[in-house]
């Protein structure tokens, strides 16, 4: 599918900011959306010439823009894909130890930069057997997950904090500008 136009003689661009010269240069442009499932972008083409494109041109860029460019929109979703299942856990969705440890010692940098307060909190679930899982125990994982994502959120206004998963049953709540005292409170 391509979007084609010739524009009429007193045609001109949209201005962006005050005082833009009207150009009469636009007289023809050509569009084709990208992207695998929907649309991620466009390849836009503009020509100053009237039918500057004809049918066996507008076929060879939908050619290009349904392969070339599709190929590397995909490759990009894979790149970020790889990158959520590099830092996240498979389990939890959570942040993984690895992401952890990286983010972890940013806020301690900003923390100190900017002499704020910082608490790190560590949970751990008794009885969770990693080694057999079971659907009563990734219930649980999961319910827990979900509970001290959404109380610490609740709780939280100022602070922007994160939750990983530490370990096997260990988790670890990160929270910028929270002193001890709000921290527990946290719970």
């Amino acid at each position: 599918m391509s979007l084609y136009r010739d524009f009429v003689e007193d045609h001109y661009e949209t201005r962006y900011y005050e005082g833009e010269p009207r150009g009469g240069g636009l007289a023809s442009f050509l569009a084709f959306p990208i992207g695998v499932d929907m649309c991620k972008g466009a390849f836009f083409l503009e020509s100053s010439r009237k039918k500057a494109f004809s049918n066996s041109n507008r076929d060879l860029l939908a050619r290009l823009a349904t392969s070339a460019l599709r190929l590397a929109i995909e490759k990009l979703q894979l790149i970020e894909q790889a990158n959520a299942l590099a830092t996240h856990d498979g389990l939890t969705g959570l942040i993984n130890h690895r992401q952890f440890q990286i983010m972890l010692k940013d806020e301690i940098t900003r923390a100190i930069r900017y002499d704020d307060p910082l608490s790190l909190t560590l949970c751990d679930i008794d009885f969770f057997q990693e080694s057999k899982p079971t659907p009563t125990a990734t219930s649980s994982v999961m319910s827990f997950c979900a509970r001290v994502s959404t109380n610490s959120r609740k709780r939280r206004v100022m602070a922007w904090h994160f939750v990983a998963r530490y370990g096997g049953e260990e988790f670890a709540l990160v929270l910028v500008k929270t002193d001890g005292q709000n921290a527990v409170e946290t719970r």
